[in-house]
């Protein structure tokens, strides 16, 4: 069966999966350049509203120069297939790190903690909250080196501008429950504190391998995200620094 071919670039193996569309790994025709492809689903590419979301993310990387978030290369549109051209990071997500048991020292989660945040004050600077941070969309290179890792901020999918107006509907939830701050839990406006908050989950999930609120339902993880105050890390890790615990509790 022939590749499929999006502009210049021929698809390969599909990298990953979401409710919008695919990501493919692909390789430029001409200078063979590898890349991650971001395609939107066929039979969405007459929604307006989608396909409006899909091209939002891509205005929301085209500013985002930073080493520590995943590049936008080209973007374009084929044969009324909209697609991006992103750089590829050769590693794994820290959530399939966190799940094959990866433990982390404290030296590290400082370490990685850093890398985000500073690629957090680039897209916060430029006016943007991600909105979705989360372990999935932390990208670790395979060449990482301890806690200088080169942490690659992905996904701004639902990405949103402080104070511009919303694609989804007032008071409707986006993001991802175990990893939200309460006002967003609450369908509230956001700012940049959001994503602070949620950095603290994540924190909190790379020493306890768990993030703080879980539920086997979608209501029951919101309803503990705006009602119950998260526990201290210490409480399931009795032996990282007490800096490292309270900074992570005042996030």
């Amino acid at each position: 069966m022939e590749a499929q071919q999006l502009g210049p670039y021929v698809l390969g193996k599909r990298l990953g999966r979401g409710g919008m569309g695919a990501v493919y790994e692909a390789k430029h025709q001409k200078t063979g350049e590898y890349v991650a492809v971001k395609v939107l689903a066929s039979h969405l590419a007459d929604d307006l509203g989608l396909k409006e979301r899909f091209e939002a993310e891509i205005q929301t990387l085209k500013p985002l120069r930073c080493p520590g978030i995943v590049q936008l290369i080209a973007y374009g549109e084929d044969e009324g297939q909209p697609y991006f051209a992103m750089e590829l990071v050769e590693g794994q997500s820290l959530e399939r790190l966190i799940r094959g048991g990866r433990t982390f020292s404290a030296e590290e989660v400082i370490g990685f903690s850093i890398e985000i945040a500073r690629s957090l004050k680039v897209a916060h600077d430029h006016g943007i909250i991600h909105r979705d941070l989360k372990p999935a969309n932390l990208l670790i290179p395979d060449d990482a080196d301890g806690a200088h890792a080169g942490v690659k901020l992905a996904d701004f999918g639902i990405a949103k501008l402080f104070g511009a107006a919303s694609q989804t509907a007032h008071g409707s939830i986006v993001g991802t429950a175990e990893y939200m701050a309460p006002e967003q839990a609450a369908g509230k406006p956001l700012d940049a504190r959001a994503d602070l908050y949620t950095l603290g989950l994540v924190m909190f999930t790379m020493i306890a391998g768990k993030p703080p609120f879980r539920g086997s339902q979608l209501t029951e993880i919101i309803t503990k995200q705006l009602r119950e105050t998260p526990p201290r890390v210490s409480s399931f890790h009795h032996n990282i620094p007490k800096e490292l615990d309270t900074l992570i509790d005042e996030l």
